[in-house]
Order: structure tokens, then C-alpha cells, then sequence
């Protein structure tokens, strides 16, 4: 029995031999599959083309950008100003001229009323300027005019234009008459015998009007040898006094 098994373990042993043998050469090798070389370059992304998560800018371009944006802030503020302080000139410029042609308009008003006219208060509209004027006494009497800009129109209330006009255009040319005449009358503010005389030439009395403000005192009246208000001075020669129309057509020529 022991004989008979012998050949039956031999062969065995060299089966596993050869088993082993074929396992280590090139055909065993071939027959798995074979595994893709990875580059390295390839299995990592390249991170040089974008800068890292978190990069941090120099020092010095911090600096430059920071004093950049402070300059245009400073230039900002600094146009700002300029812009604000010419809007408050402005404003007081034109609340300058507005109050002085208020108490030119006053002035005005004082003369041909023989009474104080004061301001009460101006506020620029659409039309100019809108001018409250009163008179105080025992009883104070208030209105309103509306003056132009250049206070070459005023208006108390509405008026027919084309009667206004005719009127104007005369008064305009009686006063222009007197001009070239060489006539002038030496006035003072809030005097009445002064406004009784500029009432008499009308509204364009100004055209012909020399104001003396302190009286006789004054320069342009000592200029003129003017010693009593009013004063008519035609050509050189001095009437004191309060002149009617017709002795100064008679005196002039103008109607």
C-alpha cells in the first residue's frame, strides 16, 4: 500500500512546483491588468497660477492706496466748503441789495407821502422782491409793493398796463425834458417841504433829484451854494423854495 501512494504524491509536488513557477513569469504578469502611471504634475493641481486663499498685499501698497483715497476725500471736503461758503455769499450779497433797495423804495415813499415810511420786512419772490412799508403815527398804516430786481418796476396792486405805460412814458419824458434843460432840485429825505416839491414832478422826480441827506450840511448842497431846501437850480442860478409846474414850465419850457 505505502509503494502505491508514493508516484501519486510526487506528481502532486511538482503540480504546486509548477503552479508557483508560472505565476512569477511574463505571461502572469501580462494577464493582470496593468496600472496607469499618475505624473505627479498631474495628480495635484498646479497652484502657482492663482495666488493662495488669504494673500495679503505689501505694506507699501496698503499705504499708497490708503493716502489715495485720503487726498480725495480731503479735495472732497474741501470743494464741499468752497461750494457752501459761495452759496452763503450769495445769499448775503443778494440780502444786502435787496434790504438797500427797500430803503431806497422807503426814502422815496417818505418824500412824496411828508410822513416816515419804514421797512418792515422784504422776501425775494418770483417777481423781485415783495417790500412791506409802513407808516407809524397814531394809527400805523402797512402795505405791500413788489419791486423788480433791478427795481426798475414796482407794484402796489394790479393796474390797467396799457394806462401805466402812457403814464410812465409821459412821466419818463417830462422828466428827461428837465434834464437837458439843465434843471435840478436839491432835496432832503423825510423833509416835507422836499417831498411836496418831488411830488409836484411826479414819479420820475429822481431823474432831476439831488439828494442832500444832512441838510443845507450837506457836500453836493454847499457844492451848489444850495442854503435852503428844496431848491430848484436852473442853469447855474439858485431858487429856493417850493416850485409849481407852471412856474417851472415858464422857467424851462417843459409841460
Amino acid at each position: 500500500m505505502p509503494m502505491k501512494s508514493a508516484p501519486i504524491v510526487a506528481v502532486v509536488i511538482v503540480a504546486l512546483l509548477s503552479a508557483c513557477a508560472n505565476s512569477g513569469s511574463p505571461k502572469a504578469a501580462a494577464a493582470a491588468p496593468p496600472t496607469a502611471a499618475v505624473p505627479a504634475a498631474a495628480a495635484a493641481p498646479a497652484s502657482a497660477a492663482e495666488p493662495p486663499s488669504g494673500a495679503v498685499l505689501p505694506e507699501s501698497e496698503i499705504a499708497a492706496a490708503d493716502q489715495k483715497l485720503e487726498k480725495q476725500r480731503a479735495e472732497s471736503r474741501k470743494l464741499r466748503a468752497a461750494n457752501q461758503q459761495r452759496a452763503r455769499q450769495q445769499y448775503a450779497n443778494d440780502r444786502i441789495a435787496a434790504w438797500r433797495l427797500a430803503h431806497k423804495l422807503a426814502d422815496l415813499r417818505s418824500m412824496e407821502n411828508n410822513r416816515v415810511v419804514d421797512v418792515i420786512s422784504v422776501v425775494a419772490c418770483e417777481a423781485g422782491y415783495r417790500i412791506v412799508l409802513a407808516v407809524t403815527g397814531a394809527t400805523t398804516q402797512m402795505w405791500t409793493e413788489i419791486v423788480s430786481h433791478d427795481g426798475d418796476r414796482v407794484f402796489v396792486e394790479p393796474v390797467d398796463l396799457d394806462l401805466e405805460g402812457r403814464r410812465t412814458v409821459r412821466h419818463h419824458e417830462y422828466a428827461q425834458c428837465l434834464a437837458k434843460a439843465g434843471f435840478k432840485v436839491y432835496a432832503q429825505p423825510r423833509h416835507k417841504a422836499s417831498s411836496r416839491q418831488l411830488a409836484i414832478l411826479g414819479e420820475k422826480a429822481t431823474t432831476v433829484a439831488v439828494a442832500c441827506p444832512k441838510g443845507a450840511a450837506d457836500p453836493a448842497c454847499k457844492t451848489a451854494k444850495v442854503s435852503v431846501l428844496p431848491s430848484v437850480v436852473h442853469k447855474g442860478t439858485v431858487y429856493p423854495g417850493v416850485r409849481d409846474r407852471g412856474w417851472i414850465a415858464a422857467l424851462t419850457g417843459c409841460l
